[in-house]
């Protein structure tokens, strides 16, 4: 599990990165499990 901080949003984890801002408050970061 590593955090990956995202200023800017490319194409492949936008859709990612919206789920996550739904739960977090805080859409500047997102936990990726691999």
């Amino acid at each position: 599990m590593e955090i990956i901080f995202i200023d800017i949003i490319d194409k492949e984890y936008e859709f990612v990165c919206q789920l996550y801002w739904q739960l977090e408050e805080n859409g500047r970061f997102f936990i990726f499990n691999d």
